[in-house]
């Protein structure tokens, strides 16, 4: 069934609402025709509440799962998915005070040596936060994890792991760190994924029991509530900072008068969203690509380049007149060429995401962001991108025809 938004779903119940209100209006004995539309408006409003009430629960349940299914929720900074400029002052600075605090009273109710906080990343482990009698513990990566240790037993498993006995003992981060030889590690769990383990640890042999794993589960659901809380906050608050953006730049776009200032104007919107290393505007010209403009690193690859279609991630873009993202150019042997085979290839930019400017199934340009960072742009950042660049794609023919209209104008007429 094709999904609509809540917007859709409303103008149909108030129609329908409008049409019963028409069936309760009286009707003069002699209108026969009045009566039997009135019984349509009845089966009509009828079959309308069915559609509505099968829609209800059909479609929304799926598209709300798949929805939140999209979102990353190893880290509340995985929410921003590289929307990097953009700080969580509210939620995001809250729950990192909030974890730090509350971390820190649980290894002190369960008189642990030490404590950590791990979130999985791709194949790594990640601890993010820890803490034990000397302070504050180095973020450290395990990569990647194996699932014999104990922590990736407790992901691959998916329950909570009680050791009482370590005798060779192990450390969470420092190997210089005193050995623990008592454990306790609990999964968090996001519906059936495991996104992280919370873990305490003692440097005495016996120090937990089975009472003490039961309380950290009980921690670990709190420290989780927590941070849904706090995610579904953060995701409001970035959409709010996003609106405002975007906005701004609308209102500034109608006071551009020509095409170099739009350009200048939208890369200085980008800035306040993405953490970028090149913006670069590109232009269909026939079976070719030029480069228009760029801004940051440039790599010899300067404006009024032009590049075959069939080569470069730009050209696939203007080709197929679609998105595309990419978390790392450069994995692998081979490295994805941007423009053409035999490209300067020591740029050092990993992550890649472009945006075709123009009709559907026919783009004249694109836009891209690359940064030297991998995994830096996804699904969040090309759902961002898009609405902005729709709006730069109709400022930028708008004002490209005003400067060809101008030239004309400013140039000799031929006899």
């Amino acid at each position: 069934m094709t999904r609509m938004n809540g917007k859709s779903v409303v103008w149909i119940f108030l129609l329908l609402i409008a049409c019963a209100i028409g069936f309760f209006v009286p009707v003069p004995q002699d209108a026969r025709f009045i009566a039997l539309l009135k019984v349509i408006l009845f089966f009509g409003v009828i079959v309308g509440l069915l559609y509505l009430m099968r829609f209800q629960e059909t479609s929304f349940p799926e598209e709300k799962m798949e929805e939140e299914a999209s979102i990353e929720i190893k880290t509340l900074d995985g929410i921003r998915e590289g929307v990097s400029n953009i700080s969580g002052e509210g939620f995001g600075k809250a729950f990192d005070i909030f974890s730090k605090k509350y971390l820190s009273v649980v290894r002190t109710a369960m008189a642990a040596s030490v404590i950590g906080l791990f979130f999985r990343k791709n194949n790594d482990l990640v601890l993010e936060w820890g803490e034990d009698g000397h302070g504050v513990l180095e973020p450290c990566t395990f990569s990647p994890y194996s699932d014999a240790d104990l922590l990736g037993q407790v992901i691959q498993e998916k329950r909570t792991c009680f050791v009482s006995q370590l005798p060779s003992g192990f450390s969470f981060s420092d190997p210089k760190q005193a050995k623990i030889h008592s454990f306790i590690g609990v999964p968090l769990l996001f519906k059936d994924d495991v996104i992280g383990v919370l873990a305490v640890g003692s440097e005495t042999e016996g120090d937990f029991s089975e009472a003490d794993a039961h309380l950290l589960e009980q921690f670990s659901a709190i420290f989780m509530d927590v941070l849904f809380t706090c995610r579904h906050g953060l995701e409001m608050e970035l959409e709010g900072k996003i609106y405002k953006i975007f906005m701004e730049y609308l209102t500034q776009l109608k006071n551009v008068s020509d095409s170099h200032s739009a350009i200048t104007l939208f890369v200085n919107s980008l800035t306040k969203l993405f953490s970028f290393d090149r913006f670069t505007l590109c232009l269909k010209q026939g079976d070719e690509g030029t480069i228009h403009f760029v801004h940051g690193q440039l790599d010899g690859l300067n404006p009024g380049i032009r590049f075959p279609l069939e080569e470069g991630l730009n050209g696939w873009v203007l080709r197929r007149s679609l998105p595309l993202v990419l978390a790392d150019i450069s994995s692998g042997e081979y490295q994805r060429p941007r423009y053409f085979k035999g490209e300067n290839s020591k740029h050092g930019l990993r992550s890649f995401i472009g945006i075709p400017l123009g009709p559907k199934d026919n783009a004249w340009g694109c836009f891209s962001l690359e940064s030297q960072k991998p995994g830096l742009y996804g699904e969040k950042a090309k759902e961002i991108l898009s609405p902005f660049g729709v709006l730069f794609e109709l400022g930028f023919e708008r004002l490209r025809m005003s400067d060809g209209i101008h030239e004309l104008k400013g140039s000799p007429r031929s006899l």
